[in-house]
């Protein structure tokens, strides 16, 4: 029996965003349980899923070309062995959402990078708690942990490292590169061994070699102009909005500030992103609520410093990932050649160029048979295993060029907002490139 996945993806891209639309209204149980199933890996995706269990460091799966039958030295061996490392984390509104989600569009990155640059690429993608069971800072916790464990404990070198993620997947990526490179900022709470909580500062962890985000959600105000001219061509609207506020965030205190959650304050600062920001790769649609914040958070960044591209496409919310809402195809082939030349530039480029050359493969990899059957010391995709995860959780938890590039059609609207992104002084000068 064909799940409702295999069907989103036959429909017109309309009709699925009204589904994801309709969706993600609907209470948490039942939201899991559709969305579950809409992204649940077919067969043939399991040929590139290592799970990886609850191991005191993070837990959710590396995707990659014939690794699901690696014991774990071998898969070790892999890792070592990668020329990138993809650090993705999920999106979801912090209620929804695994580590294979997104298994159709994780594979074709993998596929452009080695067929475009014959590069080896391994992603990392990490679960994390989801609300309304597990409210703010738990998801971030989570994010540091995995990235501690990535780059302390596997030993990956950070410039072999990007980080991925879209929505709020993004939001998350950018709190934790943000409390990470000044550890006084944050607290986590940890048990200790009397069984009690504890705090234990965040541990300083180096930035990786770039960032690529998509739609971020980098604030939680709805008053920018695209929330009101783009709700009727979104699935996130202003009731999305309000019930993920409601089921992440607690409640502030009568004392505290309302605005005192980082997570989406952090487009607040004035000034600083170039402190804890690489080269950043941002991927909106101009056809998405989030798109105004989602410049106005580019345009600061921008002007503190920081390398940055924005890719503007007439698309929906997190087209990047979610590919079922893209109706024109080019777009796809468009922003996979962007995304393969962005990991070329910033990863492979500054670290190998003199060592060693990486020829362009003259034809794509080879077609990935169906498995019948699956090796379930890889990959369980059981809801008890993932109650084990939480449960394990809550009892163990210790160029010289700036580039914006608009992608529309003739949008005025965009223009004007890619335009304010752009930075020009003595040292420093952006561009915009239309596709039409």
């Amino acid at each position: 029996m064909k799940t409702l996945g295999n069907r989103l993806r036959k429909v017109p891209p309309g009709a699925a965003v009204k589904i994801l639309r309709r969706g993600f209204l609907l209470p948490t149980p039942a939201a899991r349980l559709l969305f579950n199933d809409i992204l649940k890996p077919e067969k043939w995706h399991r040929q590139w899923i290592y799970k990886v269990r609850w191991n005191q460091g993070w837990w959710g799966g590396w995707i990659g070309e014939n690794i699901n039958k690696l014991n774990h030295d071998g898969m070790m061996d892999r890792i070592a062995r990668a020329d990138v490392i993809l650090f993705h984390v999920h999106g979801g509104g912090f209620r929804l959402g695994k580590y294979n989600m997104f298994m159709d569009s994780c594979i074709q990155l993998l596929r452009v990078l080695k067929v475009k640059f014959n590069v080896d690429a391994l992603i990392m993608s990490v679960e994390h708690r989801l609300s309304p069971e597990y409210k703010y800072p738990s998801a971030t916790e989570d994010i540091v942990h995995a990235y501690d464990h990535l780059i302390n404990k596997l030993n990956v070198d950070p410039s072999r490292v990007i980080c991925i993620g879209g929505s709020t997947g993004a939001a998350v990526i950018l709190e934790m590169l943000f409390i990470t490179h000044d550890p006084g900022l944050f607290e986590i709470q940890v048990d200790n061994v009397e069984g009690g909580q504890a705090e234990a500062i965040a541990p300083e962890l180096p930035r990786p070699a770039s960032l690529i985000i998509s739609s971020p959600l980098v604030t939680d105000k709805t008053t920018s102009e695209s929330w009101i001219t783009n709700t009727k061509y979104d699935y996130i609207n202003q009731d999305t909005a309000k019930k993920i506020i409601a089921e992440y965030f607690e409640e502030p205190a009568p004392d505290v500030a309302p605005d005192a959650n980082r997570l989406l304050g952090i487009a607040d600062l004035q000034t600083g992103y170039n402190a804890f920001l690489p080269q950043t790769l941002m991927f909106v649609g101009n056809r998405e609520v989030l798109r105004d914040d989602a410049l106005d958070f580019a345009h600061k960044a921008e002007q503190d410093g920081v390398r940055w591209e924005t890719i503007v496409e007439e698309c929906a919310h997190d087209y990047f990932f979610v590919r079922e809402v893209v109706k024109d195809k080019k777009v796809l082939e468009r922003i996979d050649d962007i995304f393969a030349d962005f990991v070329y530039r910033t990863v492979i480029g500054p670290c190998h160029e003199e060592v060693r050359s990486f020829r362009r493969a003259s034809e794509g990899l080879a077609a990935v048979p169906e498995e019948e059957q699956h090796d379930d010391t890889s990959y369980d995709d059981s809801e008890a295993s993932e109650d084990e995860f939480h449960e394990a959780l809550t009892m163990t938890l210790d160029y010289n060029q700036s580039t914006t590039t608009a992608v529309s059609e003739q949008s005025s609207k965009v223009s004007t907002m890619s335009n304010r992104t752009s930075v020009s002084n003595s040292k420093k000068k952006s561009t915009m490139t239309i596709y039409v």
